[in-house]
């Protein structure tokens, strides 16, 4: 239940660092952890029911728009 923004400059590492924390890239090098518990132990799907991801450009899959809008 809890929200963070993450802000800085161009080229500071937003884009990065919000696709290491669930896990659409993996690290390699250094780790990232919630609460204490490092992410690469962690199942995906685990994981991606504890941290929501929202970037600045859309993603249309090549779905319909009823299952594009509810795979968010």
């Amino acid at each position: 239940g809890e929200t963070l923004a993450l802000v800085g400059g161009t080229g500071s590492g937003k884009t990065t660092l919000t696709a290491l924390v669930p896990r659409l890239h993996e690290v390699t090098g250094g780790r990232i952890t919630l609460d204490g518990e490092d992410i690469a132990t962690m199942e995906r799907s685990r994981l991606r029911e504890l941290v929501s991801v929202a970037f600045e450009e859309p993603t249309l899959f090549s779905a319909t728009v009823g299952e594009n809008v509810t795979m968010g």
